[in-house]
């Protein structure tokens, strides 16, 4: 791995290796893709040179943001409502015309090698029941990005798990 040159015009992202060859790579699909991580998880993904799918409950609010960023635009949201204030969406733009990114929805995930789980804490359960016939027993790596939060603005918040970190369940 390689660092770009303070005065790479690339941008802030760092040159993808040439030594990796995609095929070897796993693909990817980001369970909550259109979240303020997931976005910039798969825009960071993408750049460095994996398959990567943004899912979310709908294809099409994955796809308005994947087309921003395959565009070159990145994608920048500022965060308005209960949660303004907890971060805004800034992906800069960057030429994205190697990038192997695309729209799916939730079920979508499943295709993929590696599963990341970038929703609320609270539908991180319901939503891997939903499409567990399609990754229960095949192998799948399952990274946990959810937090349980105690209280948040917009509602979500039931406090800490009785059982321990849901990472060790998986």
């Amino acid at each position: 791995f390689t660092m770009a040159p303070a005065s790479s015009s690339a941008g802030p992202w760092a040159p993808r290796p040439p030594d990796r060859p995609r095929s070897k790579l796993p693909t990817i699909g980001v369970l909550g893709g259109t979240g303020r991580m997931g976005v910039h998880l798969c825009a960071a993904w993408a750049q460095a040179g994996y398959s990567v799918t943004m899912c979310s409950r709908t294809k099409a609010k994955a796809q308005a943001i994947v087309d921003s960023l395959l565009s070159g635009q990145g994608y920048q949201q500022k965060v308005t409502g209960k949660n303004a204030g907890q971060g805004d969406y800034c992906v800069p733009p960057c030429d994205a015309s190697e990038w192997k990114l695309k729209a799916g929805d939730n079920k979508d995930a499943a295709k993929a090698d590696m599963l990341v789980l970038g929703t609320m804490y609270e539908q991180a359960w319901p939503l891997l029941e939903s499409i567990k016939p399609k990754i229960q027993g095949k192998g799948k790596i399952i990274l946990d990005m959810t937090n349980p939060f105690m209280k948040r603005p917009d509602g979500y918040g039931g406090g800490l798990p009785k059982d321990g970190p849901q990472a060790g369940i998986l």
